[in-house]
């Protein structure tokens, strides 16, 4: 009997440990099952990430570089475009080759300064040269990350930019010719706001007005120059002003800084903005007081000369 009780009792626990196995077994082929799903899961959403980016990189305009560890480990079809090559014939970024002297020199120095400060420009420009000797302009931008050995991962993104660049130095160099016309040019150029403050004048405003720009910007232009009675000239160009644009060929006499009276001859281009108020006003002057001068001369000459006929003729 005890030989039976104990194999019962064996039995009993032989199934009792068989049912926790199973429970055991089914808690762990739920666990595979649910870390399987979430293996599978977390892969299928790396590549879905992975071909958006891809599908992101490969089709924007700018060029994507990826260098880590002084390696370029990646880079979009945009990229060897930009710098005119293949997409096979693509140089080491660390070589440089394709930058012009001067901006390899000015990279090298940026790359060293970041490797002991572990920062990067957020942006630069630089002048490359194409394998068929054209020179382009391109601007990086920059995220970083640090790497092994020192190393600086970088993650670039490229821009050709020559056509932008060409354009603004275009513009500057319009800009020069425009303002060394404006400096030098004979007569009198200058700008009011709408208030008459005065924005600019030139030189020759300068020498005729005896005002420098710098004493001159802020000031009122109309109460600077035409004080007194001279004011009423101001109240008539306004008057003028509110049937016409602008001024073709008024005169106006100003005062100058030391007193004296200078007559300018005037003809005036307004700027207004979109909802049509007045923006600035661009005054170019004719400084005519001499030849007013020489007009009066000849004038009492003439009327001297009238009279001295008259005189000689029919004793008048």
């Amino acid at each position: 009997m005890r030989e039976i009780r104990s194999r019962r009792r064996a039995e009993s626990g032989l199934r009792t440990a068989q049912k926790d196995l199973e429970q055991i077994n089914t808690e762990l082929e739920s666990r595979v099952r649910e870390r399987t799903c979430e293996l599978e899961h977390a892969t299928r959403t790396i590549r879905e990430s992975q071909e958006r980016f891809s599908n992101m990189a490969e089709n924007i305009h700018e060029g994507l570089a990826i260098v880590e560890n002084g390696e370029l480990v990646y880079w979009n079809r945009r990229m060897p475009e930009i710098l005119g090559y293949s997409h096979d014939a693509l140089p080491r970024f660390e070589d440089l080759d394709f930058f012009e002297p001067d901006s390899k020199q000015r990279l090298l120095d940026i790359l060293e300064q970041s490797r002991s400060t572990g920062k990067l420009p957020s942006e630069t420009e630089f002048w490359i040269r194409h394998p068929d000797g054209s020179r382009r302009c391109i601007q990086n931008r920059y995220a970083v990350q640090p790497g092994e050995d020192g190393f600086m991962n970088r993650y670039v993104v490229c821009s050709d930019i020559t056509e932008r660049k060409l354009a603004e130095e275009a513009l500057q160099q319009e800009r020069q010719r425009l303002s060394r016309i404006i400096m030098t040019s004979p007569v009198v150029i200058c700008s009011l706001a709408p208030d008459g403050t005065a924005n600019f004048i030139n030189k020759t405003g300068e020498e005729i007005t005896g005002y420098s720009l710098a004493e001159l910007k802020g000031r009122n232009w109309w109460d600077t120059f035409y004080p007194g009675e001279l004011h009423t000239q101001v109240d008539r160009l306004f008057n003028h002003l509110n049937c016409h644009d602008d001024m073709i060929n008024f005169e106006m006499t100003l005062q100058t800084k030391s007193g004296q009276l200078r007559t300018i001859i005037w003809n005036s281009i307004s700027d207004y903005d979109e909802q049509g108020d007045l923006r600035e006003l661009f005054g170019f002057g004719n400084d005519i007081t001499e030849r007013k001068k020489a007009e009066d001369e000849v004038r009492q000459a003439r009327d001297y000369l009238t009279h001295l006929f008259r005189e000689l003729l029919f004793g008048e």
